[in-house]
């Protein structure tokens, strides 16, 4: 395509011209051309679904014979026929194009010349003699080297915008016809019209239902021999007749451009690195079918995105499709100007779709049906051009933060691993871990939401408390209260399980005996918007001390949002946003634990692991953090008791040095288990 502003190609009619004069078999013909010549006009629109680069295209096409639609060029396009196209045909006075030489080079006339809006034109500057047998791809006529055919054409530069020109130049010579006017074309694309002898120049106009864009202006001298034609044959001339009639294709492109905008949903910050992908509308039903396993697998090879699209959607080998990153402003732009993005056309529909969402950010894979405006290019009337557009929005990834109070200070606030360095703790003491977890306002479309808490076999969990934590307009750091939990029929040590599930879950049953108590806090969720499961920590005291030769085992709670829970959460983040009291992108669960350090306490370090797990239609991710506190004691070489979270889940082994005998305790109980399957499932 020719890289201009008007988007138009070069306009050259690939059609031999001969002539009455300076050709062998013209002057055999002298005795009986015709006077005038039926000229048909077949406008016809690339409606093509495969890349094609039309910059390889020529504009017109054939011989002036009876053409296959089907086969106007060799690169499956597919073309229709336009209806209610309108040309209008100009004379050139006589002269304007002359030609010397064997090869009937044709010269131009510089004899006219007119000014507009300050140009001054001449027919050089619209008619440029070319030779079609050089213009390698723009040629598929058989140009033969018998000096019987001339190898030269005639290009109309500037496309349209020299329709002005030419009427003004046809009309300085009063022996110029006025233009005439085609009769619209049909179903078929077709109109018709007898044109004297002459050299002329059509246009085409636009109508108000704007089918197609205007095809490139055409020159034409005639009458024309037929290029299959034999001295002295009866069957010579395109002549005045529908069996003999001068058949010309006028070929019309209509640029689109679709452009698509992706940001972070709350901040509105543009985002870089997604891709989009944008396909016909007729694949949506197949990409719907596989898109959560095509998703997961670009997730793992983002840079396979095109192998796996075709992979996964066949038909989409093909080529009828695009795939583009987004710019630092979170833009892209698909254009029929561009390679690969040739099937996209005016008053059609194509489903837009994010396949891999920037990094940091949970993929949102929307499918949107976008169709392509038609619309007049303000530059260039006599262009159609197609306008689309689709945006975008993306949640970032969920983190999650883990901290300690002890006394009156909290540690590990924002820090991976942080913890408590300072003060420790002592048996039967009262001290706080918090779980301040990231939740996006849009938590109710979301499949699962939960954390789970590593509670350390040194502790025993009383209370919890959870709270919606946000920053008002000016900053400032708000909590509402949402649930408050108390422990029931707990022992110390016994690995008691627990569910407020009445059907039991991940292999507890329901007891209630030892099920918590769940109550709102004001206004906040409802007792069925949380399940609360988990195990309690297992350990063997003898003789008031810890019997390092028993296994022990960390405690576990998981804390997961219902479906109920997820809507009354969404609704309730909306409400706050609705009455001007929240600022969108600074939610957190805060999820609060009261709990004490039991009577298997000994000085060592005391870790505190979590994870949060969650799952969107399309997505799922984890994230983990930890904070710590150490266990006060006194003495030399005090026995030390150490919990440490391994890449691929779990803990390693306790190692307990006592009486300065090595001892291994494995503590692999409750729901130890489930995080490492959550951890292995990222």
């Amino acid at each position: 395509m020719k890289k201009s502003h008007s988007l138009l190609l070069v306009g050259t009619l690939i059609a031999p011209m001969m002539l009455s004069t300076g050709n062998a078999y013209a002057k055999s013909a002298e005795d009986n051309p015709p006077a005038e010549t039926l000229v048909r006009i077949h406008a016809v629109t690339d409606m093509n679904a495969t890349p094609v680069d039309r910059r390889d295209q020529h504009d017109y096409w054939g011989n002036g014979g009876i053409q296959d639609l089907n086969k106007i060029v060799e690169d499956n396009s597919s073309w229709e026929p336009t209806v209610g196209a309108t040309y209008e045909a100009f004379a050139l006075p006589a002269g304007t194009v002359t030609y010397e030489g064997e090869d009937m080079k044709p010269v131009i006339n510089d004899s006219f010349k007119v000014e507009i809006d300050g140009k001054t034109w001449r027919w050089s500057d619209i008619l440029v003699p070319k030779r079609a047998d050089k213009m390698n791809a723009a040629t598929t006529n058989i140009i033969t080297k018998d000096g019987n055919i001339s190898p030269w054409t005639i290009d109309i530069k500037g496309g349209m915008d020299v329709r002005k020109a030419v009427y003004a130049l046809t009309d300085l010579d009063p022996r110029t016809p006025h233009p005439k006017a085609f009769a619209n074309t049909d179903q078929d694309g077709l109109t018709q019209m007898s044109l004297k002898k002459g050299q002329w120049v059509i246009a085409e106009t636009l109508e108000a239902n704007m089918k197609s864009t205007a095809s490139v202006p055409m020159f034409i001298d005639i009458p024309m021999i037929k290029p299959d034609a034999k001295q002295g044959s009866d069957d010579f001339w395109y002549d005045n007749t529908e069996t003999d009639a001068l058949n010309l294709y006028a070929k019309q492109y209509d640029p689109t451009t679709l452009k698509v905008k992706k940001t972070d949903t709350e901040t509105g910050k543009g985002l870089a690195g997604a891709q989009i992908l944008v396909t016909d509308s007729t694949h949506e039903a197949k990409l719907k079918e596989v898109l959560p396993e095509l998703l997961a697998a670009i997730k793992k090879n983002p840079d396979d995105a095109k192998k796996l699209v075709e992979q996964y959607v066949p038909d989409l080998k093909d080529g009828n499709y695009a795939i583009r990153k987004t710019n630092k402003q979170g833009e892209t732009t698909f254009s029929s100007d561009n390679s690969g993005e040739r099937f996209m056309t005016p008053g059609h529909t194509y489903s837009v779709i994010e396949i891999a969402a920037p990094k940091g950010y949970i993929v949102e894979p929307q499918i949107q049906d976008v169709e392509l405006s038609m619309e007049k290019n303000p530059d260039d009337p006599s262009l159609i051009q197609g306008q689309g557009k689709a945006d975008f929005g993306d949640y970032d990834e969920l983190q999650v933060d883990k901290s300690i109070t002890v006394g009156d200070k909290t540690y590990g606030v924002d820090a991976k691993d942080g913890g408590d360095t300072e003060q420790g703790v002592t048996k039967d003491q009262n001290f706080q871990w918090h779980i301040d977890s990231e939740v996006n306002k849009n938590v109710d479309s979301y499949n699962k939401y939960e954390l789970v808490d590593t509670l350390p076999f040194q502790n025993d969990w009383r209370t919890m408390s959870l709270s919606l934590k946000y920053q008002d307009p000016s900053g400032a750091l708000q909590s509402t209260p949402l649930l408050e939990m108390s422990a029931n029929g707990m022992t110390t040590g016994a690995g008691t399980q627990f569910t407020t599930n009445a059907n039991g879950v991940n292999g507890i049953a329901y007891n209630a005996a030892t099920a918590p108590s769940v109550a709102a806090l004001g206004d906040g969720l409802s007792p069925d918007g949380i399940e609360l499961s988990g195990t309690g920590s297992s350990y063997v005291m003898k003789d008031g001390q810890l019997d390092a030769s028993q296994a022990v085992s960390d405690g576990t709670i998981m804390l997961s949002l219902t479906e109920s829970g997820r809507k009354q959460l969404a609704e309730k983040m909306a409400a706050l946003l609705a009455d001007g009291k929240a600022k969108d992108g600074t939610w957190e669960l805060s999820w609060n634990l009261n709990v004490v350090a039991n009577q298997s306490t000994q000085p060592g370090d005391m870790v505190n692991n979590v994870d949060l797990n969650y799952e969107t239609a399309f997505d799922k991710d984890t994230d983990q953090d930890s904070a710590k506190t150490f266990v006060k004691g006194a003495g030399v070489n005090p026995p030390s008791i150490h919990d440490t979270p391994t890449h691929s889940g779990g803990l390693l082994p306790y190692t307990a040095s006592v009486l300065g005998i090595g001892l291994t305790i494995l503590g692999l109980l409750g729901l130890a288990n489930l995080i490492k399957k959550r951890r292995n499932e990222k």
